[in-house]
Parts: C-alpha cells; sequence; structure tokens
C-alpha cells in the first residue's frame, strides 16, 4: 500500500513538473515574440541577389511590407536551400491574389559558399530571388532569437516587425497573416 503511495506521488510530482516545464517554455516564447514585434530591423546595405543563375549585389529598400524568411548561419545551407520549396505557396499565393506584399529568403553563409549555393538553386529550379548575406551582417545588426521558428516574420514599410510566423504553417496563422498585410 506505501509502494502505491509513493508511485502515485512520484506519478503526480512528474506530471506537475511537466505542466510546469511547459508554462515556464510558453512564457519564455511569448516573451520573445513580444520583444521582437515592433522592434527595427536593420538590413544589410548590400546583398547578393541571386534569382534564374543571374547574380547581382543590391541594397534593399522596403517599400511594402515585406515577409523575411531567415536563415542563420547555424543552419546547414543545403538544407536551406532544399527547403526553399516549402516557400514557394507564398510566392504563388502572393502572385495569385495580387497582394502587395514583398517576400525576402535570406541567406547567410560563408562567403565561400557562394559558388555552391548558386549551382544548388540552378540545379532545383528556384525560380525566384534568393538573398545572400554572406557576412552575417543581418544577424550582427538584429536581435533574432536562435530559434529558427522565430525567423520568419513581417516587416512593415518602416522596417518594423509586425508579425511573426510562417503564414504555412496554419490556417490561423495565414489568416492573422492576411489580416495585418491588409492593415
Amino acid at each position: 500500500m506505501a509502494f502505491n503511495k509513493i508511485n502515485r506521488f512520484v506519478l503526480l510530482f512528474c506530471f506537475a513538473s511537466l505542466i510546469c516545464c511547459s508554462s515556464i517554455e510558453n512564457f519564455n516564447n511569448k516573451r520573445r515574440v513580444y520583444k521582437m514585434y515592433d522592434s527595427n530591423v536593420v538590413l544589410p546595405s548590400s546583398l547578393l541577389k541571386i534569382q534564374n543563375a543571374d547574380t547581382a549585389t543590391i541594397s534593399i529598400n522596403i517599400k511594402h511590407k515585406t515577409l523575411v524568411y531567415y536563415y542563420s548561419p547555424s543552419d546547414c545551407i543545403d538544407c536551406a536551400i532544399g527547403h526553399l520549396s516549402d516557400i514557394e505557396p507564398i510566392f504563388e499565393l502572393r502572385d495569385s491574389i495580387s497582394a502587395t506584399f514583398d517576400i525576402l529568403p535570406l541567406l547567410s553563409p560563408d562567403h565561400t559558399q557562394l559558388s555552391h549555393i548558386t549551382r544548388r538553386l540552378i540545379n532545383i529550379s528556384w525560380k525566384y530571388p534568393v538573398f545572400i548575406d554572406s557576412f552575417n551582417t543581418f544577424e550582427k545588426n538584429n536581435q533574432i532569437p536562435k530559434d529558427s521558428k522565430y525567423h520568419c516574420f513581417l516587416l512593415d514599410e518602416s522596417s518594423r516587425i509586425v508579425f511573426v510566423g510562417n503564414p504555412l504553417s496554419n490556417n490561423e496563422l495565414r489568416t492573422l497573416f492576411f489580416q495585418v498585410i491588409n492593415n
């Protein structure tokens, strides 16, 4: 009988610990997102734009709301390029509804990987622009959380974060995203 009480106590303690840890993690996630909102994002003064095997060094001037998909230096670049197809639906959706927002897939690889990245983009027949920040100035100039689930966000025309999350991840985020876009 004492053994059953001990087992129950241990199980209850483990369950309570799980709930507590989950609540702390949810609180920390909410705090990270809250800190991101309204923060100004500084885009690199010079980026390499790769599209259809064409490359050009450009400066980004935000004229419309801009959805940033950021791939950090700690991400596997081949994996990031392989997952570009995951964001293709947002390009197609934008084009199909004639929405006015830009999409900025931003990779921050080591500058020695540029020719490899260009070849990979050609091999996968990626038709949309990809922007390369090979000196990692984006991450150095901004406080972007390490967790990649916070690496997709929408900037307004003043480069302030007004939405955090990937609108392709679920219908609720997609609906909220388009409400923000239309306001």
